[in-house]
């Protein structure tokens, strides 16, 4: 199993020093373990509202709100009531465009560092949670050796990078970017760094999939079964290579033994030899 898909490494990517980790309940450990696979989820269903934004889109909005605040008062007072909208057709345009992007691309995302983080154990886990490390080298080497098989269709591009954090809210900070098309869901608010993150993304063909029409015959519910199952949330990628993959998997700090040893019993039942080891933030939480 060789996939052909076209691999792209974006210019900023971790040191081989460090490594990655993805904080995950344990039903998605499970999921992991035993299909080997790592879910990418489509871009519009993230929280974050603005991925996918372009430093050209986040320059316009922060400029034409500028111009429309100082003339505000002016326009005012010849028009009460007036809504006031500067560069609206581009904005649309930029607009629409980043809606598209989140449509068509999907993303595996992991904190990238030489240690845990207090901050993602508190956001993204529980005290049964569990969290994979494993070497950026060895992870990136799986991706580029192309031993992999992606579930779902219209595959069409991998890319690869660390996350670059800027002020959303500055136009200054905006000007230190290079506008580059690769920086494409690789850009977010500086609010949002303490996640250290690095990303794989999936791109798809842009391309609508016909759904199910209603017919007289068949009930609205199984139609609409069906248009939900043709509908890509998540995409998998499977590596060939998973149980010989250097992972480690990292307990809880808060996690208690009776957890710990049930965690232990049910992994063997997945034939994988994973090293099960304590967080070094125990201290920090009890």
């Amino acid at each position: 199993m060789k996939s052909s898909i076209e691999i792209e490494k974006l210019d900023i990517v971790p040191s081989d020093k460090l490594f990655l980790y993805r904080y995950i309940t344990i039903d998605k450990l499970m999921d992991c373990l035993l299909n080997k696979r790592f879910p990418l989820t489509r871009l519009n269903l993230f929280e974050d509202k603005l991925e996918g934004i372009t430093p050209q889109n986040l320059s316009l909005n922060l400029a034409s709100d500028k111009i429309g605040k100082e003339i505000a008062p002016w326009i005012g007072e010849i028009v009460n009531h007036i809504t006031l909208n500067i560069n609206p057709i581009k904005r649309n345009s930029l607009r629409r465009q980043k809606l598209d992007f989140q449509k068509y691309n999907f993303a595996s995302c992991w904190f990238v560092n030489d240690h845990e983080s207090v901050a993602m154990w508190q956001l993204y886990s529980s005290p049964d949670s569990i969290a994979i490390k494993i070497p950026v080298n060895s992870f990136l080497g799986e991706l580029d050796s192309k031993r992999f098989d992606l579930t779902g269709y219209n595959h069409k591009k991998i890319r690869y990078g660390s996350v670059k954090y800027y002020r959303f809210d500055d136009i200054g900070s905006l000007s230190q970017l290079v506008t580059n098309e690769n920086i494409q869901g690789f850009l977010k608010d500086k609010s949002f760094s303490h996640e250290s993150e690095f990303r794989v993304i999936l791109s798809v063909e842009e391309n609508e999939r016909k759904r199910a029409e209603k017919k007289p015959m068949i009930l609205d519910e199984q139609i609409e079964d069906l248009n939900r199952k043709l509908d890509q949330h998540i995409i998998y990628i499977l590596f060939e290579n998973f149980k010989n993959m250097p992972f480690e998997l990292i307990f809880h700090p808060q996690a208690s033994d009776w957890h710990k040893s049930n965690v232990k019993q049910t992994i063997k039942k997945y034939e994988v030899d994973f090293p099960i080891i304590e967080s070094k933030l125990t201290r920090i939480f009890n």
